[in-house]
Parts: C-alpha cells; sequence; structure tokens
C-alpha cells in the first residue's frame, strides 16, 4: 500500500491548516497506521487522525 491509496490526500491535509514538508510526515503517520489496520482507511477517520497529528 502507498500514500495515494489513502483515503485522503495532501489537499485535504493541508486544508486542516497543516503546510510545508508536515504535510507528508502526517501522510506518511497514516500510511503507517493504515497498514497497521487497514479499518482505519476512510475519509472520516483518517480527516480525525489528520487534525490530530496536524
Amino acid at each position: 500500500m502507498s500514500r495515494g491509496q489513502l483515503a485522503i490526500g495532501g489537499g485535504d491535509v493541508q486544508a486542516l491548516g497543516v503546510s510545508g514538508p508536515r504535510i507528508g510526515e502526517v501522510l506518511e503517520t497514516l500510511l503507517d497506521r493504515v497498514l497497521e489496520d487497514p479499518s482505519l482507511n476512510t475519509r472520516e477517520r483518517l480527516l480525525g487522525m489528520a487534525r490530530e497529528l496536524g
């Protein structure tokens, strides 16, 4: 699985107020979590986690 297969993308993370290299860091963290638990790969869950990480 790759970041491109996540239910959200960089634009979604940026819309939460995250900028620069931090966007990629957030997406990598989300990918790690989804790899551990694929059921987390929903838009709502990932946006919630991204808000916490941002």
